[in-house]
């Protein structure tokens, strides 16, 4: 692949990145669609080298949010990381009982908790 091609897919999957937002959180399954896993795992390695992106654990990526107040990073958001997890392996996650019925409503009830 020339380097021409390279930087052009390097380029769309930092692009889709920025697309997405801070707290977004990702595997390779994401870029599938762009390049072979080898050439993605290479831009993610080089992208959390220079500070761009965080791997989060084996195989997750997120781009993190940066708190002011903190003056630093934030943690990666649990369910950005599991929304990933289940992208990367296909999975289908359905809240149930208390949890599902918080997230139908605008404001959860402590009673619900």
């Amino acid at each position: 692949m020339g380097s021409n091609m390279s930087q052009a897919i390097d380029e769309r999957v930092i692009s889709r990145i920025y697309g997405h937002g801070r707290g977004w959180a990702f595997s390779q399954a994401d870029f599938s669609d762009l390049a072979p896993r080898p050439t993605i795992d290479s831009i993610f390695h080089r992208s959390e080298h220079e500070n761009v992106i965080r791997r989060v654990i084996r195989g997750i990526y997120d781009y993190p949010r940066y708190s002011e107040l903190l003056e630093q990073n934030v943690a990666a958001n649990i369910d950005q990381v599991a929304q990933a997890l289940a992208r990367k392996f296909a999975w289908r996650i359905q809240p149930d009982g208390a949890t599902a019925a918080c997230l139908s409503v605008v404001r959860c009830s402590p009673s619900l908790a």
